[in-house]
């Protein structure tokens, strides 16, 4: 107790010193904590080399008891560590999801340091510098590491505070500790990702295909479609939001009604805006095939070339349409995400050109795809625990 006290009392300076702003502004030593911690982690790695293992014991049972945050777990793992006490089945939850690198999650180095030299900004704003004190917790971890056996989690968690991070994670991936929590606790935390890698999933895609009419609209000619998708996912269900461009002449003219005249032209433009609902009916491996259903408007655009040499005076054909289909997919990189696919899509429409050419008649699409299907905050947790390797 003399020894805690003189520890409290040495961060009261206070009466030491006579300056009235001074003794003002540290009447209420609201920040005791801090300057408790601060010393502390001064005073340990000397005690600890004097093999004082008593008076740390002291000092972090004083902080425990006085401060509602002490960051002495990692010493603390160590020392059970070295003395033989440390549990067989250890299952601190805090340090293995620190181990897994569990969101929020961060080696417990880069939440006390910075790159400048171990400087860091505490929570009061204050600059200091414990890179002394890391620099002893980590060759003690370092030297614990050589001192225990590989097959052990001691070895396990002296590897991981000594700074190799990816080292408990490649034994647990192989599946070297079966039996105890921190394989069940690993094991778990894949079976979670693996959920989680298809609940919701952002989705995207591009295509290029043909398009081709059927029906009095075959006139048209087939023409070149592009256009994309963008929507989600949640198992195997989704949803797309889709807008598609026919682009090329006609290949044949057409007349449409123009101020009460017809005109004739071979000009084409088509747009599609639509709205799909999906369905995965087969997943296996790289392989997916997807059922899809939806509606849209049709915007067919034409311009009375002939007369209209400014393009201002055109007309515009518009329809309803319900459509269906199916996209396959072949995913083409380590993390699954990526693809590469055909779409086909078949559209029920019929263009209402009235007082012109009959333009009725349903189509179909036949496109290549790329996109993207996933959830990247996800993938990235999963690449950690070598889920892809």
């Amino acid at each position: 107790m003399i020894f805690c006290f003189s520890i409290a009392v040495g961060q009261d300076d206070t009466g030491l010193n006579d300056d009235p702003m001074y003794q003002l502004l540290t009447k209420y030593r609201v920040n005791e904590c801090a300057d408790f911690i601060s010393n502390a982690k001064i005073l340990i790695p000397d005690y600890y080399n004097d093999n004082k293992l008593d008076s740390i014991n002291m000092i972090i049972d004083y902080i425990d008891g006085h401060c509602s945050d002490s960051p002495f777990s990692v010493l603390e793992n160590l020392l059970m560590i070295d003395s033989g006490d440390f549990p067989e089945d250890w299952c601190d939850s805090v340090v293995i999801d620190q181990m897994l690198r569990v969101p929020p999650y961060g080696p417990y180095m880069d939440r006390f340091m910075s790159s400048y030299g171990g400087w860091r900004i505490d929570g009061l704003g204050r600059f200091t510098n414990d890179s002394h004190y890391y620099d002893f917790l980590t060759s003690l971890a370092s030297n614990l590491a050589s001192r225990t056996d590989s097959s052990t989690i001691q070895h396990l968690v002296c590897r991981y505070y000594d700074g190799d991070l990816d080292y408990p994670i490649d034994r647990l991936h192989l599946n070297d500790f079966t039996g105890y929590c921190i394989q069940n606790r690993f094991d778990r935390r894949v079976d979670y990702l693996k959920a989680e890698l298809r609940s919701w999933r952002g989705h995207w895609q591009i295509q290029s295909g043909v398009w081709v009419l059927q029906g009095n609209s075959q006139l048209f000619g087939e023409k070149l479609e592009l256009g994309g998708s963008y929507g989600l996912r949640n198992k195997s269900w989704g949803t797309d939001l889709t807008c598609l461009m026919r682009t090329l002449k006609s290949e044949n003219k057409y007349f449409v009604e123009m101020h009460d005249t017809l005109a004739e032209t071979d000009s084409f433009f088509g747009l599609m805006l639509g709205a799909d609902i999906t369905r995965e009916v087969f997943h296996f491996n790289r392989f997916e095939f997807e059922s899809f259903t939806g509606i849209a408007y049709d915007i067919l655009n034409t311009i009375n070339t002939k007369d209209d040499k400014d393009g201002k005076d055109g007309k515009s054909i518009g329809a309803f349409s319900f459509n269906f289909g199916i996209n396959t997919r072949i995913f083409c990189n380590k993390t699954r995400d990526y693809y590469l696919g055909m779409k086909l899509r078949y559209n029920i429409i019929n263009y209402n050109n009235k007082g012109g050419t009959d333009l009725s008649g349903n189509s179909f699409s036949l496109c290549l795809t790329f996109g993207a299907l996933g959830n990247k905050r996800i993938i990235k947790q999963a690449k950690i625990l070598k889920m892809y390797d």
